[in-house]
Parts: structure tokens; C-alpha cells; sequence
């Protein structure tokens, strides 16, 4: 293998490369090179885990980005200093529920929201969003595709406008849900 950067980096976005190539290409000194390997499909799972702890976060973010980074380094990747990383970690895939749950606590707000929001959550999670005193929590629960029937119930008569839109815009209303939510925006209106 030539030593410049160029053919190294051509080398580690290459899904032609043996696997035993982007194993020692991942402990390049390069980031750039690096962060391909990260980035590359056919990249084994043993050498995404291995880069997971790597000093560059952008080679970090790629692992997260990864879809075939395994599930065990999703867990690392979530906790990750950097809030990119534990975003990318919220929006991986196969992200697991109890990840997703343990990010609605997230120390940045784009991350709670996102992880709100994500299908995946539990219907006792979703429920317990709904029946939150927070408005912006009770209003990411009601955009959740995976918000059943019985948590939006329990927002359609929430006093928040944007709440009750989504709730009567979502595909798991029912006639019933909507019309409650209907109601209560056309009284919140006439007042």
C-alpha cells in the first residue's frame, strides 16, 4: 500500500477493499481516512467498534451513522459528550426503546425531542409523555408515529393549539379523538 493519502482514502470509502484492509486502515493516522473507513458499508463490525472511542469526533459521527454499526456500540454512542454523535446515535435504525427512552432526558433539547418523536417508543413511555405537565413533551408525544389511539385520547383535549392539531392530524386519530380535538380548538377559538 502507497503511503499517501490520496490512495489510502480511496482505499477506505471503497467497498471493494478487504476487510482486513479497512481493519488497519481504521488505525491510520489520518482522520480522513479513518473517518471513510467509518463510513464505508463493508466495513466489519469489530473495526466500527474499535472506532467507536476513536479522538475525532467526525470519525465518531460516522460510526453512528453507520448502518451496520452493531447495536452493542449504539449504547456508547448514545452517552457520546458530543450532542452530534448521541443525534445521529437517536436517529440509527435499530436503536433499541430503552436507548430511545433513556435519551427523552437528554441534556439537549434537539436530542429529547428527537428521541420523542421517534417511532420505537413504548405505549407506557408514549402515555406517560402525554400526561406530562410540559407542554413542548406533551406535543412530541402527539407527532410520535407511534402514538396509539389511547395516548392521543389523552390529548385531545389538551389546551396547547398546536398540541390538539397534531393530535387531530394524526394517522392513528379516530373519528372520535378527532372530533374531540375539533371541538376543543373551535371553543378555544370562539374565546
Amino acid at each position: 500500500m502507497r503511503d499517501d493519502i490520496d490512495t489510502r482514502v480511496r482505499l477506505a470509502e471503497s467497498v471493494e477493499t478487504p476487510r482486513r484492509t479497512l481493519a488497519r486502515l481504521a488505525r491510520d493516522a489520518s482522520p480522513k481516512v479513518r473517518w471513510k473507513v467509518a463510513q464505508n458499508i463493508h466495513t466489519p463490525s469489530d473495526t466500527l467498534l474499535s472506532l467507536v472511542d476513536d479522538v475525532n469526533v467526525y470519525v465518531v459521527l460516522r460510526v453512528a451513522e453507520n448502518l451496520h454499526t452493531p447495536d452493542s456500540a449504539l449504547e456508547s454512542l448514545s452517552l457520546h459528550p458530543d450532542p452530534r454523535v448521541r443525534e445521529a446515535a437517536t436517529r440509527h435504525p435499530r436503536i433499541t426503546s430503552e436507548l430511545l427512552e433513556r435519551l427523552t432526558f437528554d441534556s439537549d433539547e434537539r436530542i429529547r425531542g428527537l428521541a420523542w418523536t421517534r417511532p420505537g417508543l413504548s405505549a407506557a413511555k408514549l402515555t406517560q409523555g402525554a400526561l406530562n405537565s410540559d407542554a413542548q413533551i406533551r406535543g412530541w408525544v402527539a407527532e410520535n408515529p407511534s402514538s396509539t389511539p389511547e395516548v392521543l385520547n389523552l390529548l385531545s383535549t389538551d389546551p396547547e393549539r398546536e398540541i390538539l392539531s397534531a393530535v387531530y392530524n394524526h394517522f392513528h386519530a379516530t373519528p372520535e379523538i378527532r372530533a374531540k380535538a375539533m371541538l376543543c380548538l373551535t371553543l378555544e377559538h370562539e374565546f
